[in-house]
């Protein structure tokens, strides 16, 4: 069964087909069919007037969820780069103390 939504206009009700625009704060209501809170449905849902559909309190649970794993394989990346950063800088080091051993000093580089 298919509902009508109707809103009060100066001249009466106007049925809506669309969104109900509410342009003193920048918000419209729009018809959403998915899934709220585990239930399949036909919804009403806040949009911008533009359209876009501003996020449920899950939605943004997820992304922030999402975001958050992000970041933390970030920090995991960065914290292995580092690792192995730290590990050639320990090879050269070595390799320069093994040149030093069997050859002495480098010699001073003359700059011209």
């Amino acid at each position: 069964m298919r509902k009508k939504i109707f809103i009060k206009t100066a001249s009466g009700y106007q049925n809506i087909t669309g969104s109900i625009p509410l342009a003193q704060n920048g918000l419209a209501l729009v018809r959403w069919e998915g899934i709220y809170q585990e239930v399949a449905a036909r919804w009403l849902r806040w949009a911008t007037l533009s359209g876009a559909l501003l996020p449920t309190p899950q939605e943004v649970a997820v992304e922030t969820q999402r975001q958050a794993t992000a970041a933390q394989h970030q920090a995991m990346e960065a914290q292995r780069q580092a690792t192995e950063a730290q590990r050639q800088q320990a090879a050269l080091e070595e390799q320069l103390a093994r040149y030093r051993a069997r050859f002495g000093d480098l010699p001073d580089a003359e700059v011209r």
